[in-house]
């Protein structure tokens, strides 16, 4: 044992009795708090330490805290059914307690106690599970990474105190939405594992393990920005609603926008910035993508993306600068589908399957040609395919690669300027000019890669 892993040790069980003081401050009567979290972590380091191998000490002390807290429990469960008994119990008919009387007058007269930030259960298991948490705290800098114990102790306080958040979470959280997960997770966990890993057609080199591996990747990325946009972003403005929508498609969120572009007359600072943040985006999701699959072709590809996405980004923030026209107290109240649902992957896994197969047809056919041609036209449509196909692909040097997905987001940004001129009319002609600058930046920089 090391003077810092005490320290550690200690502090943090100090942190944590701190959180579960200003949680449970409604209830004086509470097993738990800055000197017994402490105590217990010192308790259950020195019983680790007696017998670290056998850990004999430590599983006793463990069982008898949990015994304890256990009994702890029972009494707040009967105490509670007791207070309840006694709360609708009544006098036989006929009979009036008048001492009973003037105590139900002067308590309902007198002014109730305020309540806490939370409705407090008397009988929480969330107190004895604190209690079992801290005492764990106590060994664990011996077996695990300072990080690791920091972390587990970051979770147990936000858990402890973001309960009405937690709660506010889930009621806004469908059921549809629950039961999709899960059967996502089936097909991730349980068919991924046995699907085969060697090709099945000689069309392509793809085999079905791959395939679904990249729907599991791609779904994954876009659900997390999915629930970020549909029940975090609501609120929080137009910016931040274009920026998780760009993470979960770029070409989408800047339809939304141009929408509302050409719908309104007022002035439209954050709304040009909320077009070209979905697009900066963009950058971020592709480069992360291509590094799920191949990191070498990541960093290959990341100086080629710096120069359009720093002025997108810096363009966007000049926009927003200008004023704020009052949009960025509202939202984006148009949402993109669950990436989760079934038919959703399937489509996927086809459209990767095609573009898979076209991808290796025209290199092998036209070579660099048909490999950049392929990537002008299928930018109009989906990156992800394209870019996931080129990260598993052999053939290609790193910087046809990488000039190839340059090519494809360049496409993609046109079609973009496109969408910004047909529905946001006049107000989105600033935007789509420098959408239009961005998309030829992009195609100046794969010509000068293909220059090499």
């Amino acid at each position: 044992m090391t003077p810092l892993g005490l320290a550690l040790s200690l502090g943090l069980a100090f942190l944590f009795g701190l959180a579960f003081e200003d949680f449970y401050a409604a209830e004086p009567n509470r097993p738990g708090g800055v000197r017994t979290f402490p105590l217990l972590a010192l308790l259950g380091l020195a019983l680790y330490v007696l017998d670290p191998v056998r850990l004999i000490g430590f599983a006793t002390g463990l069982a008898v805290l949990g015994g304890w807290m256990w009994t702890w429990y029972r009494a707040r469960l009967i105490g509670d059914s007791g207070a309840e008994t006694h709360t609708h119990s009544r006098a036989p008919s006929g009979q009036v307690d008048a001492a009973g009387a003037g105590r139900a007058i002067v308590a309902a007269e007198a002014p109730r106690p305020r309540r806490h930030r939370h409705h407090l259960r008397r009988a929480e298991i969330m107190i004895p599970a604190c209690a079992l948490v801290a005492y764990c705290l106590g060994p664990l800098p011996l077996v695990a990474p300072p990080w690791a114990v920091i972390g587990l102790t970051v979770a147990v306080v936000g858990l402890l105190s973001g309960q009405e958040r937690l709660y506010a979470f889930v009621r806004r959280f469908p059921r549809a939405e629950i039961f999709t997960l899960a059967r996502f997770l089936v097909l991730a966990g349980v068919i991924l594992p046995l699907l085969p890993r060697s090709p099945v057609t000689s069309l392509t080199s793809l085999s079905p393990y791959e395939v679904w591996l990249a729907v599991v990747a791609i779904s994954t990325l876009s659900y997390g920005s999915y629930l970020l946009q549909r029940y975090l972003s609501p609120g929080h403005g137009v910016i931040a609603g274009a920026a998780l929508g760009g993470l979960y498609s770029s070409t989408a969120a800047t339809a939304v926008v141009a929408r509302r572009l050409g719908a309104s007359s007022a002035p439209a600072a954050d709304l040009n910035a909320a077009a070209l943040i979905a697009t900066a985006v963009m950058f971020v999701r592709v480069s992360v993508v291509t590094a799920i699959f191949n990191p070498a072709l990541a960093l290959t590809l990341i100086p080629w993306l710096a120069a359009p996405f720093v002025a997108t980004l810096l363009t966007a923030w000049w926009f927003k600068a200008r004023g704020d026209d009052g949009a960025e107290g509202t939202e984006l109240r148009e949402h993109a589908g669950n990436p989760l649902e079934i038919w959703a992957a399937l489509a996927f896994a086809g459209l990767f399957v095609v573009i898979t197969i076209a991808t290796e047809w025209a290199r092998a056919r036209y070579g660099r040609t048909g490999l950049y041609g392929l990537a002008a036209i299928v930018g109009v449509a989906d990156l992800d395919p394209f870019v996931i196909s080129l990260s598993r692909a052999d053939g290609p040097a790193l910087a046809e690669r990488a000039a190839a997905i340059v090519i494809a987001i360049s496409g993609n940004n046109i079609v973009k300027t496109g969408i910004l001129v047909a529905f946001g009319r006049r107000r989105a002609v600033w935007p789509a000019v420098v959408m239009a600058i961005v998309s030829a930046l992009g195609i100046v920089i794969a010509l000068l890669a293909m220059g090499r």
